[in-house]
């Protein structure tokens, strides 16, 4: 192919794809940012919006939260509510992190957005139910659902990743799934730990308050 064939084709494609524009359009706003020449950035723009949106985003959006919870345990130091920094917050955001990023970098099986999906509801409670209380409003009773939900969460969490593990037409990581199904069942222990220890002292105390008055 001659020199004078490829300066041809460039200079039709820089016609076509920046100088027609530029004749067809208002002139007064070709100097304005963005403007200048044909859609293409826009296009572009666009299409990266729409492969973020609905490709990678969601999945990417749930891997920053779990740097984004983080902060909750900073607001506790800096207002020095050391009694809410237990064993059990402590490992569960320092896990969390870690094994998002396995999850999604690793993990090719197609229902991999279930976990996430209850995940982010059940914090998107939880979270309500701190900025309500935060705000001071009373009477919040919330708190032991929340417990419960985070705990029915594991259940599903669990049974969502066996059936994938005894699924033998899973195009996945079987090892994955296995420590899918481990972190669920520790985790459901853990939060079970915490409840009885929390709300059985509540109940015993609040007995021991009722007889005291009897």
């Amino acid at each position: 192919m001659s020199t004078t064939v490829i300066s041809s084709v460039f200079t039709s494609i820089k016609y076509y794809c920046h100088d027609l524009w530029e004749e067809i359009g208002d002139h007064r706003v070709s100097r304005l940012p963005g403007l200048n020449g044909g859609p293409w950035h826009v296009i572009s723009l666009t299409l990266l919006y729409l492969y973020f949106v609905k490709v990678s985003g969601p999945a990417f959006m749930y891997y920053v939260s779990k740097f984004i919870d983080f902060l909750d345990t900073v607001y506790f130091v800096l207002r020095k509510k050391y009694s809410h920094i237990t064993t059990l917050h402590v490992f569960h955001h320092s896990m969390m992190p870690f094994w998002t990023y396995i999850f999604f970098k690793f993990s090719s099986y197609t229902n991999n957005g279930f976990i996430p999906m209850v995940n982010a509801f059940v914090h998107t409670l939880m979270y309500s139910y701190y900025a309500l209380a935060a705000v001071g409003v009373q009477n919040i009773t919330w708190k032991k659902f929340i417990t419960k939900l985070q705990l029915a969460q594991f259940v599903l969490v669990t049974i969502h990743s066996t059936y994938f593990l005894l699924d033998s037409t899973c195009q996945c990581s079987k090892l994955l799934i296995l420590f899918q199904v481990i972190h669920g069942i520790l985790f459901f222990h853990l939060f079970y730990s915490f409840y009885r220890k929390a709300y059985s002292k509540k109940s015993d105390t609040t007995n021991g308050i009722k007889n005291k008055d009897e």
